[in-house]
C-alpha cells in the first residue's frame, strides 16, 4: 500500500492508531510508518499514535490529539478554563483528566498533561464533535471542580487570585447550582471549603 492509498483509507481520522490501520490492513507492514515519518508524511505522538503532518494545527485539533494519544480523558483543568475565557490563554500545555495514571507527553506541537481521578469523578463533560474527529470536554463547572480538587495549592484566597479569574465570564456562564451537585457527588469537605472561597471571591464586589 502506497502512501495515498493509506492516506485516504484514514482520511476520516487524522490521528489515527495501530489499531486503526489493523482495521484497514490486517497485515500492513509496520516498517511503512517508519519510512513515512522518516519523510515526513506523518508525525508521532506517541508510539502507536500518529497523525498527518499536513494537517492544520487549531486549538480544537490539539485537544483531539490529546485525546487520542491517552483514552479515556477529557479536557480540564487550565485548558478548558482558558477555552472558557476563565482565565488568560495558556500555550505551555494540554491539560485533561483520566482515570489512568497521571501521565506526561511531550511531542513537537505541544506538551500533554494527563492528572488522574478516580473512575467516580470521571463524569461532568460533552463530546465535542468536530469534521473528522472529537474530543471530550469538562463542561465549565466541571472544569471549576476538577481545579480545586486537583490543586492542593488552590487553598487560600491569595493563590486563587493568582489565576487572575475573569469574574464577568464566570458569572456569566456558571451554574452554581451544578456545582453543588457535584461537590456532592465528590464529597469532600475541603474541596467543598476550597469551591466557597472561590465563589465568595468572585461574586464578592469587593475584588472585582
Amino acid at each position: 500500500m502506497n502512501f495515498i492509498e493509506f492516506k485516504n483509507k484514514l482520511s476520516c481520522l487524522p490521528v489515527f492508531s495501530l489499531s486503526d490501520i489493523a482495521v484497514i490492513a490486517s497485515n500492513f507492514n509496520r516498517n511503512q510508518l517508519t519510512f513515512w515519518l522518516n519523510k515526513g508524511y506523518i508525525k508521532k505522538i506517541k508510539n502507536g499514535v500518529y497523525y498527518f503532518s499536513d494537517l492544520k494545527f487549531d486549538d480544537a485539533f490539539l485537544y483531539e490529539l490529546a485525546a487520542k494519544a491517552y483514552d479515556p480523558s477529557y479536557i480540564s483543568l487550565e485548558t478548558a478554563l482558558s477555552s472558557y475565557g476563565f482565565i488568560p490563554e495558556s500555550v505551555y500545555q494540554i491539560t485533561s483528566v483520566t482515570t489512568r495514571k497521571t501521565q506526561t507527553i511531550h511531542t513537537q506541537r505541544a506538551v500533554f498533561m494527563y492528572r488522574h481521578v478516580k473512575p467516580s469523578l470521571f463524569f461532568g463533560y460533552s463530546v465535542v464533535r468536530r469534521e473528522q474527529g472529537f474530543y471530550k470536554l469538562a463542561d465549565p463547572e466541571k472544569a471549576i471542580i476538577d481545579m480545586l480538587y486537583l490543586n492542593a495549592n488552590l487553598a487560600t484566597q491569595e493563590a486563587l487570585e493568582e489565576m487572575r479569574f475573569n469574574r464577568d465570564e464566570i458569572k456569566e456562564k456558571i451554574n452554581w447550582e451544578r456545582c453543588g451537585e457535584y461537590l456532592f457527588i465528590l464529597n469532600s469537605k475541603t474541596v467543598y471549603n476550597r469551591f466557597n472561597m472561590f465563589k465568595g471571591m468572585i461574586l464578592n464586589a469587593k475584588y472585582s
